[in-house]
């Protein structure tokens, strides 16, 4: 799922990027996602670590699958309860 990202970049920063992503013809979406990953690969080469393993690891829970469901549904019917007239 996408998200909306909210930043002041200098104007300058966004004429570049406006023209970049019109001379290569791809969105600026795409675009700042990809030097977005391509940077993180720099820093996890030039570091030796991997920024993937580093921020990942959430889906790995004791629990099982059906208590984390059961515990989620749980709480979302209980704020749909507290929103019924």
């Amino acid at each position: 799922m996408d998200k909306i990202l909210s930043a002041r970049l200098d104007e300058a920063a966004v004429q570049q990027l406006d023209a970049l992503s019109h001379s290569l013809r791809i969105t600026k979406k795409q675009l700042l996602e990809e030097m977005i990953f391509r940077k993180a690969r720099e820093v996890a080469e030039s570091s030796g670590e991997d920024v993937f393993s580093a921020t990942s690891g959430t889906w790995k829970r004791r629990e099982g699958v059906e208590k984390t469901i059961a515990e989620i549904r749980g709480k979302f019917e209980a704020g749909m309860r507290r929103r019924q007239i």
